[in-house]
C-alpha cells in the first residue's frame, strides 16, 4: 500500500486530532454507524456509542490532542472512549497532525484551514500533501483575461509560498519553455485547435503532468494527463463532433466562470499534492443557465484517448486468463448456481458501469431502459466505436433469455464492432468476459460463415434435439418467437462440422429464415431462433450447457487464435478479451 493511502494511523495521544470532512455518524438500535468516503463504514456498539462518537468528531477540530479530548470525558469512561478514538484514527476518520491547525495556518496561510481537512480524505499526512502543493511550480498558459481571473482567485486563497507563473500564449508564439514547471495548465479556448494539439504533444513528449481547459459541445472541460491517463484534446473534440451540443455555439468566454475556475483550482491543489490517483481525470461544467454542476468522467482514465497519444493502460494484477476452472454463465440465473458465478456477474456489471459515459463512451448508453423484458430480456447499447478518426456512433439492441444476459450480449457485440476492421469479414472476431468465451464466440462466427455441401445436411426432427435442458430451452424459445413475432416453426436441417460445432438451418416455405451454431443441435436451434429476434449483424448465442470451459474444449476442437485485445480495445485492462480466428 502506498504511503499516501496508508491506513495505519498514528497515536492520537500527543498530536492534534482532526476529523475528516466527509465523516458522518448515525444513531442505530445497537449503537452508532460511522460512514466515510464514498462507500466505507463501520459500527460501534453500546448504548452511549453515538454520543461518544459524535462528541469526538465534533471536538476533533485540530486544536486538541487526543489526551485533551479524553480529559473532557468522565474518568470512568476514558478507557472505553480511548478505544473508540483509536478506532476512528485507525480507520482514518480522524487524522493526527504533528501540530495544532493554528500553527499550520500561520505558517502556510488561511487556505490551509480548508486544504488540510480536504486532503485528509485521501492521505493520513495532509500537511505533507499541502507542502507538496507549495513545492510544485504551476505554470498557467492562456489569454490575458483568463490568466487575470485565475490570478485574482488564487490570490484570494491566501496560500503562502505557492509558486504560480502566468504566461500569455498565442498561436504565433513558439512552444513555451517548461523547464521549471511541475504542473502545467493550458487555456484551449484562447488557441486554435491545431495550436492546442501542438502544445499538448510538446507536454506529452516532455512527460509533464498537465491539464487542458476549454469548451467542447456546450460544456467547459478540464482534462488531465499524467502517467496513468492521457487527457487527449483531439479525442475529446472528436467525441464532441458526434454528440449534441449542450449549449448554443460561440459561448466560450475569455474569462473562466467561477464554477469552472473553482474546479480547476481544486484540481491543481489535488494534483500538486500528489493525489492524482484520487482525482478525476476529466470533469465538465455545463454552460447553459442554471446552477453549475461539476460532472466527473471517471471512464476517461481508461477509455478517454483512442489515438497514438494515449498512455497504454496496464492490465490489473491477476487478470483472468481462461483457466480450466473458468465457469460458464447460466442462460437463466438460478439460486442453485455456483457462488463463484455471483462474483463473475459483479465483475462484469462493475466493468460496464465503469465503461459507460454519456459523452466519452465507450458506452454512451447501456441499459434495458423502457424496452419490454418479457418474453425476452432486452438491452440497448449506444457505443462510440473505432479508434482515432474512425470514431463513430453505433446503436444496437440485443434480446435473449434474461435481461442481464441481454446486457452482456449487447456489450460484447458492441465491443466486437469496436474492434472490427472496416470492410473486412475475416479473420473472425470474438469478444468475451473470459478468454474462452471470446474464442468460442469467434468459433461460432467462423462456423456460421463456413460453406457446407448440400449432401452434408440432414433433417433434424424434434426427437433429434433430445429431451434434456437444452432441448427444453429451444422449445421454449420457439414458443416465444411464435407468440411475439408470428413466425411459423421452421423445418430444421443440420450437420456437425469437423471441429465438433453443430450447425443448423431453418426453412419456411423452402426459404432459409434462420441459421445457428452451438455445442449441440438444441443449442444451435436456440441460437438460430434468437437470431430471428435480433439484428442479422449480431451474434446472440445461448451459453454452452457444460459447467466449465474445460469441458467445452473436450467436446470441441479449440481453434488457433490470436489475441487482439491490446490493439483493438486499449482500455480493456484484462476486463474483457478479444481474439481472432482464421
Amino acid at each position: 500500500m502506498s504511503e499516501l493511502m496508508s491506513y495505519g494511523g498514528a497515536s492520537p495521544s500527543g498530536g492534534a486530532v482532526l476529523a475528516r470532512p466527509d465523516v458522518s455518524a448515525l444513531r442505530t438500535k445497537h449503537g452508532a454507524w460511522i460512514g466515510f468516503g464514498a462507500t466505507s463504514s463501520f459500527t460501534v456498539k453500546g448504548a452511549a456509542a453515538f454520543d461518544v462518537v459524535s462528541t469526538l468528531l465534533d471536538r476533533s477540530d485540530g486544536s486538541r490532542s487526543g489526551d485533551d479530548l479524553l480529559s473532557e470525558f468522565p474518568a470512568g469512561s476514558r478507557v472505553a472512549v480511548s478505544r473508540v478514538l483509536h478506532a476512528l484514527v485507525a480507520r482514518r476518520c480522524v487524522t493526527v497532525l504533528d501540530a495544532p491547525m493554528s500553527q499550520h495556518i500561520g505558517a502556510r496561510g488561511p487556505a490551509a484551514e480548508w486544504l488540510i481537512p480536504y486532503f485528509s480524505q485521501w492521505t493520513d499526512d495532509p500537511v505533507r500533501a499541502l507542502d507538496r502543493v507549495l513545492a510544485t511550480p504551476v505554470h498557467l498558459y492562456g489569454r490575458p483575461d483568463w490568466l487575470a481571473r485565475l490570478r485574482q482567485l488564487l490570490a484570494a486563497q491566501q496560500l503562502f509560498g505557492m509558486r504560480v507563473e502566468f504566461h500569455t500564449v498565442t498561436d504565433e508564439d513558439q512552444v513555451p519553455r517548461w523547464e521549471d514547471a511541475g504542473l502545467a495548465v493550458v487555456d484551449a479556448d484562447g488557441l486554435t485547435y491545431e495550436r492546442t494539439l501542438r502544445l499538448q504533444d510538446a507536454l506529452l513528449a516532455r512527460g509533464l503532468p498537465h491539464g487542458i481547459v476549454g469548451e467542447v459541445s456546450g460544456r467547459r472541460w478540464i482534462l488531465w494527463s499524467d502517467d496513468e491517463s492521457t487527457g487527449c484534446w483531439e479525442c475529446l473534440c472528436r467525441y464532441g463532433r458526434t454528440a449534441e451540443s449542450a449549449a448554443p455555439p460561440d459561448t466560450a468566454s475569455t474569462v473562466p466562470d467561477d464554477s469552472a475556475a473553482a474546479a480547476l483550482i481544486h484540481a491543481i491543489y489535488q494534483r500538486g499534492a500528489g493525489l492524482g490517483e484520487q482525482a478525476a481525470a476529466a470533469v465538465s461544467i455545463p454552460l447553459e443557465p442554471g446552477p453549475p454542476t461539476v460532472k466527473e468522467h471517471p471512464v476517461w482514465s481508461v477509455a478517454g484517448c483512442r489515438c497514438h497519444r494515449a498512455v497504454v493502460p496496464q492490465a490489473a494484477d491477476g487478470e483472468r486468463d481462461g483457466s480450466a476452472e473458468a465457469l460458464i454463465r447460466r442462460n437463466i440465473v438460478s439460486p442453485e448456481d455456483d457462488d463463484r458465478l455471483d462474483d463473475d456477474h459483479e465483475r462484469i456489471i462493475e466493468t460496464l458501469r465503469g465503461w459507460t459515459d454519456e459523452f466519452a463512451g465507450p458506452f454512451r448508453y447501456l441499459d434495458g431502459g423502457d424496452l419490454p423484458q418479457v418474453p425476452f430480456g432486452q438491452a440497448r447499447a449506444t457505443a462510440l466505436v473505432g479508434l482515432a478518426e474512425e470514431c463513430r456512433v453505433r446503436e444496437l439492441t440485443a434480446a435473449t433469455l434474461s435481461s442481464r444476459e441481454a446486457l452482456y450480449q449487447a456489450a460484447l457485440n458492441a465491443l466486437e464492432m469496436f474492434a472490427a476492421r472496416p470492410g473486412s469479414q475475416r479473420p473472425y472476431l470474438g469478444a468475451g468476459w473470459t478468454l474462452d468465451e471470446a474464442v468460442y464466440r469467434a468459433l461460432l462466427r467462423r462456423s456460421l460463415a463456413r460453406s457446407v455441401d448440400d449432401a452434408e445436411w440432414v433433417p433434424v426432427c424434434d426427437d433429434d434435439l433430445g429431451h434434456d435442458a437444452c432441448a427444453a430451452l429451444s422449445r421454449y424459445i420457439q414458443g416465444c418467437v411464435a407468440r411475439t413475432h408470428g413466425h411459423e416453426a421452421p423445418r430444421w436441417t443440420g450437420t456437425r462440422l469437423p471441429d465438433g460445432i453443430h450447425r443448423v438451418s431453418g426453412r419456411v416455405a423452402g426459404n432459409v429464415v434462420a441459421r445457428g451454431a452451438g455445442a449441440c443441435y438444441a443449442e444451435a436451434v436456440s441460437t438460430a431462433l434468437l437470431g430471428l429476434v435480433n439484428d442479422d449483424r449480431l451474434l446472440v448465442p445461448v451459453n454452452p450447457h457444460f459447467l466449465t470451459w474445460a469441458e467445452v474444449w473436450r467436446h470441441l476442437a479449440r481453434p488457433e487464435w490470436a489475441e487482439v485485445t491490446a490493439r483493438a480495445v486499449p482500455f480493456a485492462r484484462g476486463k474483457v478479451r478479444l481474439v481472432e480466428v482464421v
